[in-house]
């Protein structure tokens, strides 16, 4: 079984204002629904932190979706450790960020894959996300919750920024 890292671009991504980056992720979750996908606690707390902003009314729309994601293709969640923290050595000429979720990858024996284009110019072990135009669907109930959720839009460009 395949086993991935995505940092909160990814999952965010699906409503991305950028209708390439939006069907690009949302594939990317329908193309691995079988896979194991990993996320750090510090990306999902990204994520939180961005719906959070939004208006209540945005995340009445939002959330269904994304827990109803998540009761069918379960994301694991990890905490960093030491051996993330020793990982943090190499890549230095990325972000911070960027460099622990490449840690954290390493330790999970993962492929990491973002939909940050700037990182992957910097970082060759992080992947983009496969640009895709043709949009797929989930199955009936899924794709009814994220067409609701699609009333939440994220500028990726502007909320994106690893510092």
């Amino acid at each position: 079984m395949k086993q991935f890292c995505i940092d909160a671009s990814v999952f965010l991504g699906m409503n991305s204002n950028d209708e390439i980056v939006r069907v690009s992720c949302k594939n990317f979750f329908i193309e691995n629904q079988d896979s194991v996908i990993l996320m750090s606690f510090e990306q999902i707390g990204v994520c939180d932190n961005i719906i959070w902003s939004c208006t209540f009314e945005q995340q009445i729309m939002y959330y269904p979706f994304m827990d109803l994601l998540h009761t069918i293709m379960p994301i694991k969640r990890f905490a960093f450790t030491v051996k993330t923290l020793n990982n943090l050595k190499e890549n230095k000429a990325i972000p911070l960020t960027a460099r622990l979720n490449v840690a954290f990858a390493k330790e999970h024996n993962a492929l990491i894959y973002s939909a940050h284009s700037s990182l992957m110019k910097s970082c060759a072990a992080i992947t983009k996300i496969p640009g895709s135009k043709i949009e797929k669907k989930f199955n009936d109930q899924l794709e009814s919750y994220y067409q609701d959720s699609l009333t939440l839009r994220i500028d990726f460009d502007t909320i994106f920024k690893y510092a």
